[in-house]
């Protein structure tokens, strides 16, 4: 049967109760459950034994701190489809993409933004730059990517541990909310140096807009991740191209 305990921080109770079950159904604390044979367990809520004699019972506290809770003992077949804890779906950002959740944007967690690359020289590649903070503390799930060109362009798309000068934060998808902790920097120059060291682009070589096209729209059915201190780098794909394009970026925040 169900029996409740109250315990200092440290301290035991006893449970004289003959038995082979015993669960730990509430606490507020990891306990320690000790029997009449000398053995003993740590379970956190929804933890049990199953099969074990016993003529006693000792529940301890083990958190250091006073932990009051119930614990089900006795010599019967008991079961539970209760599921207890914490429960992360596989791939979740994957899920809401599928199912077009919506709550990121109830809860204030989704974002939007939009700006302009132009060509420049041949010596810097001029990009717009999406950052993750380092300390942020959040993983940027890019959902949907969309632009507008000029003229027919090559896009090449890099990544790496770049910190733009720019400081500007994305615009809350709930009006009125904070805006991201992620940095979106406009029609920002990079050396070309410091894109080649990047190595291959994550979207390329040819880039998203092919020689006969002027827009383009990217929705990902796998979101694209940008974790902490780590830049999305969009520019032409030739420092030498002469054609200026207009990006607008759809994305959600979430802790790492």
């Amino acid at each position: 049967m169900q029996y409740d305990f109250s315990l200092a921080p440290g301290a035991a109770q006893r449970f004289e109760v003959v038995g082979k079950f015993f669960k730990n159904t509430a606490s507020t604390g990891l306990i320690r459950v000790s029997t009449s044979k000398g053995e003993y367990v740590d379970l956190k809520p929804g933890q049990g034994i199953y099969g074990v004699g016993f003529s006693l019972l000792s529940v301890k506290d083990i958190s250091g701190a006073a932990n009051v809770g119930s614990i089900i003992i006795g010599d019967f077949d008991f079961r539970d489809d209760t599921i207890n804890g914490t429960i992360k779906l596989i791939d979740d950002a994957y899920v809401k993409v599928r199912n077009k959740d919506t709550r990121n944007s109830l809860l204030g967690n989704s974002f939007v933004g939009m700006g302009n690359i132009y060509p420049v020289s041949t010596t810097v590649y001029n990009s717009l730059i999406l950052y993750n903070p380092a300390s942020s503390g959040k993983n940027c799930v890019i959902t949907k990517m969309q632009m507008t060109a000029s003229g027919p362009s090559n896009i090449d798309i890099h990544s790496g541990v770049y910190v733009p000068a720019g400081v500007n934060k994305c615009r809350n998808k709930m009006l009125g909310g904070a805006d991201s902790s992620t940095i979106l920097a406009t029609a920002e120059d990079v050396a070309t140096a410091t894109i080649a060291a990047m190595g291959r682009a994550v979207m390329g070589p040819n880039g998203l807009i092919q020689t006969t096209k002027t827009s383009e729209r990217y929705d990902f059915t796998d979101p694209i991740i940008l974790p902490p201190n780590r830049s999305l780098i969009i520019h032409n794909a030739a420092a030498t191209q002469t054609t200026n394009s207009e990006w607008f970026i759809d994305f959600w925040e979430e802790p790492v």
